[in-house]
């Protein structure tokens, strides 16, 4: 598809999709940003106790004539002593720079793990997609960002350490303190040169990663409607389902109203028609309920148990089942029908017409 067809922004289902396969705005230079960042806070807080132990551990560093009047094994010892001080001091700035990594991450991916971009993916090794990366955009960014964070840290680098290094030359045989001092100043400048350089490209690598994401999962006009259809169904055919419904509902209220019917119309295979009739209060009878098939078997089954008169009359009901709609007047063509049908219930219910079980066949 053209890149230019893409004009729809991607909906949140396509966004959860591709966080699920992987797809997310992330960027190692913020991660590398936090990394000098928390260090560089460690140092400006840690005091004067963690300059202390640097440059205590500086001083035994810079000071082999100790260990070389020593034997190996005093060597060995030494050696050990000194790793051991190293990690002392160290563990707690390697657990915050852990520690910050983890929230630099969820901060860009939030917290999903998944393992969808580690999968094999053969694709890749087709040379023509293989040749076509090497010059789409992203590679092409990369590339570019990668010299210019070179010269950049280079310079930063080399005008720092240019001033710095005159004064750090003595360090080995300085007093502990004063190196702590010198070491700890030099180094915290160092570090804000280049965090502000690695925060500047954190920012805009992190704008990138984010744009160039966001139009990868942009959408077609196509797209679109293909994913509302798939999310929220065909609008055809949820409108059919709720016709269905209807009518569903409107049958179960039907069967309901059987119990207040004056007498029930049936043709004996498929249809039942439930009439009702009163003198001062309707003009003409009121067809309550119809139905065909399985609901017309359940209005009987209704109709013998609320001792209704059920009246077969396969033409009148095959007619007046037609032409005639639930909840409505009956046709004026049908009043002689239906008149007699309601006369012979109203007779029933009298007990004037002893009929058992109350079924009339009548076809006149």
């Amino acid at each position: 598809m053209q890149e230019q067809d893409r004009s729809e922004e991607a909906t949140p289902h396509k966004r959860r999709e591709a966080r699920k396969q992987g797809t997310v705005a992330w960027s190692p230079d913020v991660y590398a940003a936090a990394a000098v960042g928390t260090l560089l806070a460690i140092l400006v807080m840690g005091g004067a106790s963690l300059h202390a132990d640097l440059a205590a551990l500086w001083r035994e560093m810079w000071l082999p004539g100790r260990a070389e009047a020593s034997g190996p094994q005093q060597l060995a010892a030494w050696s050990a002593a000194v790793a051991w001080r190293a990690v002392l001091v160290l563990a707690p700035l390697w657990i915050a720079l852990l520690l910050v990594s983890l929230a630099a991450g969820m901060l860009q991916v939030g917290m999903k793990w998944t393992a969808a971009p580690l999968k094999p993916d053969f694709r890749r090794l087709n040379p023509a997609n293989g040749f076509k990366r090497l010059f789409n955009r992203r590679v092409l960014f990369e590339a570019g960002k990668s010299v210019v964070k070179f010269l950049v840290f280079s310079a930063v680098l080399y005008h720092a350490l240019s001033t710095l290094l005159p004064g750090w030359l003595p360090l080995p045989v300085m007093a502990a303190g004063r190196a702590g001092k010198e070491a700890g100043a030099g180094l915290i400048l160092v570090l804000q040169r280049l965090f502000l350089a690695m925060l500047v490209f954190a920012i805009v690598d992190w704008g990138w990663v984010r744009r160039s994401v966001m139009s990868k999962l942009r959408m077609s006009k196509r797209e679109l409607r293909e994913e509302i259809k798939r999310r929220d169904g065909d609008p055809r055919i949820k409108s059919r389902l709720r016709e269905i419904r209807l009518l569903f509902m409107n049958k179960i209220r039907s069967v309901s109203r059987v119990k207040d019917a004056d007498v029930l119309l049936v043709n004996p295979q498929h249809l039942a028609l439930a009439i009702r009739y009163k003198k001062d209060e309707m003009a003409v009878p009121l067809l309550l309920a119809k139905g065909e098939g399985e609901l017309a078997e359940r209005m009987k089954e209704i109709a013998h148990h609320h001792q209704v008169p059920i009246m077969e009359n396969r033409v009148l009901a095959q007619k007046l089942y037609k032409d005639a709609e639930a909840g409505q007047d009956i046709p004026d063509q049908y009043f002689e029908g239906v008149a007699k049908a309601l006369i012979w219930a109203f007779r029933i219910k009298a007990g004037n017409v002893p009929v058992p079980g109350m079924r009339q066949r009548w076809t006149s």
